[in-house]
């Protein structure tokens, strides 16, 4: 190899050698950190590569013995290329650090709440997919928030709507005791007419805590579910004679059906009696005199469906978007029925949760000429998620 040759290749591994640790050290001294921003970190980066390479170049230059023309010649063009090279850093530069910028304006507006606040996504580099994944964690916060505002609203009508439910019979009980003991009533068929009532807000109070107790329950996830054969038939069967007498009293004809092809399901037979109770309740409550209600029991595949129908002229129609929503009552149920049960409207905000525990799923529908229809789909096998759970 000629000698000028080797030289310049020990040369140029000198300059290579001493760039590099330059660099390395200006790494590890955190020199660049040192700047008041990113902007400047970046700007002075491509000064110092530039001021390298035109230092390199230069002494290149001058130990090949070039004539002085082309050195002058050689500085000039280096300088044009330095400049240039300054002048693009510099605008690159602060394209990247506006838009770090901008996804710090941003972050500093969803820490003040301001959920709503999207980055624009521009490219396929990394800033876009920081900015997209910037707008999915935004969009996320933004649902949990709304979840979380629902769920205090909630929370806030609850006590409200329970205080108010547990203060009535408390107060018709307190009223009757006060009427006995100031000697107001005392003749016989009075005082047994207010002991019948105080029993009936007795069972009122007891029945709506249960129900508060259960809804708790169903919110902490903590239902227990004792899942064997179930005979639906059975349970039907049961269900319509202990609301028979009331049907008759209300002047409602009560009447069920239960398809040959489904009897047996797996299910917890306490949770799912307790559905078939609320929702003839439910029906008989709402029907005016001279109305019906109805229990179909079928199959469709692998899913029984139990179906409640009540209709009567004129009776009130059920709003399908709330009739599941906690102490949702329509204006027929605020006051006592004739037997003096008083609605609370959770029954069939728990029959809800006790049929989605089991994995099935229940629907209202109202029309005006089909009267309400509340349908119940449970699966007749346990399905692998449930067999998982249990």
């Amino acid at each position: 190899m000629d000698e000028s040759l080797e030289t310049l290749l020990t040369l140029l591994t000198a300059i290579a050698l001493f760039s590099m640790g330059s660099a390395y050290a200006i790494y590890r001294a955190r020199l660049l950190r040192r700047l008041p921003s990113l902007r400047w970190a970046l700007f002075v980066m491509v000064i110092l590569i530039v001021a390298l390479l035109f230092a390199n170049v230069w002494v290149s230059a001058q130990l090949m013995f070039i004539s002085p023309y082309d050195l002058n010649l050689t500085g000039v063009l280096l300088v044009f290329a330095a400049l240039v090279a300054i002048g693009f850093g510099f605008f690159v530069s602060r394209a990247i650090t506006e838009a770090i910028s901008e996804l710090g304006g941003a972050a500093e507006r969803i820490a003040q709440g301001r959920l709503d606040t999207r980055l624009p996504v521009e490219g396929r580099d990394e800033l876009a997919q920081f900015a997209r994944t910037f707008n999915a964690m935004a969009r996320s916060l933004q649902e949990l928030d709304a979840q979380k505002r629902q769920l205090d609203q909630q929370r806030r009508d609850l006590i409200a709507w329970a205080s108010h439910d547990l203060r009535t019979p408390v107060t018709s009980i307190r009223a009757m005791i006060e009427a006995l003991a100031d000697g107001v009533v005392s003749d016989p068929a009075s005082t047994a007419r207010y002991a019948r009532d105080m029993q009936s807000e007795i069972e009122n109070l007891t029945r709506l805590i249960d129900n508060l107790l259960e809804l708790a329950q169903l919110d902490a996830g903590h239902i227990h579910l004792d899942k064997q054969p179930t005979s639906l038939r059975d349970m039907v069967s049961d269900t319509l004679s202990g609301m028979s007498a009331r049907a008759a009293l209300a002047g409602i004809a009560l009447s069920g059906a239960v398809d040959d092809s489904v009897d047996l399901i797996s299910a917890a037979p306490d949770k799912i009696q307790r559905v078939l109770n609320n929702l003839l309740d439910n029906a008989l409550r709402y029907t005016p005199r001279g109305g019906t209600v109805r229990i179909i029991v079928e199959r469709d595949r692998d899913m029984a469906h139990i179906v409640v129908n009540n209709h009567a002229e004129g009776m009130e129609m059920l709003d399908v978007t709330s009739a599941f929503t906690r102490f949702y009552r329509r204006e027929s149920s605020r006051a006592r029925s004739d037997d003096g049960r008083r609605g609370a409207g959770l029954g069939l905000a728990i029959a809800r949760g006790f049929v989605e525990a089991h994995g099935g799923i229940i629907e209202a529908q109202s029309s005006p000429g089909q009267g309400v229809t509340i349908t119940v789909r449970l699966p007749i096998e346990p399905r692998e998620r449930e067999r998982a759970a249990s």
